[in-house]
């Protein structure tokens, strides 16, 4: 038998979303995604997990083999990852998408009981990887529930807790459609009923503490900057008063400013349109307002969801992302230098 370590070089994880030491690579966000490439064609394939609190609420993952469809399975210690007999290349590919591990818990965000551990590969083969290719950028997109596709795929159901494979699916969210759409790769930080001037579901803080980290206390590391921040406050934040919930927006885009100074940040109001006046008038008032460019998407459909709130997976896919895609594309190709200003007779415009 082979293994493959989880910090092997050649293994590609969304950026700013993981922890990654010799023994297991763990996250908390949904979404979150491996690739590998591995340099044969071994007879079988395991993802190992080590498991804790995650088993407890039936873990599920979407992963592909090949370039197959994708496929989503619960999680075991030692999940297969089945090669389709359709391909007979001389090399595997595998990507994972990690996207439940149970809701209304605490402790994910102070000690991390219902985080994904993904301690690597396995084989009866003899297996090693080569480097994994990915798209040069990559798009940091931070929301709510709405980032990760929660009820994406059908109304929540009693036993939801049980069998959330019915329900949800991070694929689906509007923070990796995006990223797709615009053609980079996604390290989405996105958590259920968080707010700028709430917490959120599982423990986790108002949007001004998550930013940055991985988890209470982890700071989490970026080996290059994002192209592009978008982020999708706000939906979560009806009872926070206007002054407190602009406040927060100003400390948020300011960190973000810092962190990032050269990325542009693409500030969504959100789909229902609560405390968008609030939420924009942080914009003037942060360190850089040139660098934040207001998304409107007033009269946008949210019609097509089973709640009010969480549009259905296709709803993303044949009208918000679109239209999202469509209005902040252009932040990402400055028009030339002399092109930005013109003289119209009177003044530089």
């Amino acid at each position: 038998m082979t293994t493959i370590a989880p910090n092997d070089a050649n293994i590609w994880y969304s950026p700013g979303c993981w922890d990654v030491t010799s023994t297991r690579a763990m996250t908390i966000n949904y979404g979150a995604r491996i690739k590998a490439v591995i340099s044969s064609a071994p007879a079988d394939l395991v993802a190992v997990f080590t498991l804790a609190g995650a088993e407890t609420r039936r873990a599920i993952i979407e992963y592909r083999v090949n370039e197959g469809p994708w496929v989503r399975t619960l999680i075991s210690a030692n999940t297969p990852l089945p090669l389709p007999q359709s391909r007979t290349w001389p090399v595997t590919t595998v990507e994972i998408a990690f996207e439940w591990s149970g809701s209304g818990l605490s402790g994910k965000w102070t000690n991390q009981t219902y985080a994904f551990a993904f301690a690597g590969f396995s084989s009866a083969s003899t297996i090693t990887t080569r480097p994994a290719a990915h798209l040069p950028s990559w798009l940091l997109a931070v929301g709510d529930s709405l980032s990760i596709g929660v009820l994406a795929l059908t109304p929540s159901v009693p036993d939801a807790a049980v069998t959330p494979f019915l329900v949800n699916s991070p694929r689906l969210g509007w923070g990796p459609l995006l990223a797709e759409a615009l053609g980079m790769e996604a390290g989405v930080q996105g958590f259920g009923g968080v707010g700028l001037s709430r917490s959120g579901d599982d423990s986790v803080p108002a949007f001004g503490t998550l930013f940055g980290n991985l988890w209470n206390g982890k700071p989490a590391t970026y080996s290059t900057a994002p192209a592009l921040i978008a982020f999708m406050p706000g939906t979560n934040d009806s009872a926070g008063t206007d002054a407190a919930v602009t406040a927060a927006a100003v400390s948020w885009l300011n960190a973000a400013l810092t962190k990032f100074p050269d990325t542009p940040i693409a500030l969504i109001r959100n789909l229902r349109g609560i405390k968008a006046a609030a939420i924009s008038a942080a914009i003037p008032l942060c360190s850089n307002p040139d660098a934040v460019t207001w998304i409107d998407t007033t009269g946008w459909n949210t019609s097509d969801s089973s709640d009010g709130y969480h549009p259905y997976g296709y709803s993303y896919t044949v009208d918000v992302v679109p239209r999202l895609a469509a209005d902040i594309a252009p932040l990402l190709t400055p028009a030339p230098a002399n092109e930005r200003l013109r003289w119209s007779g009177t003044a530089w415009v």
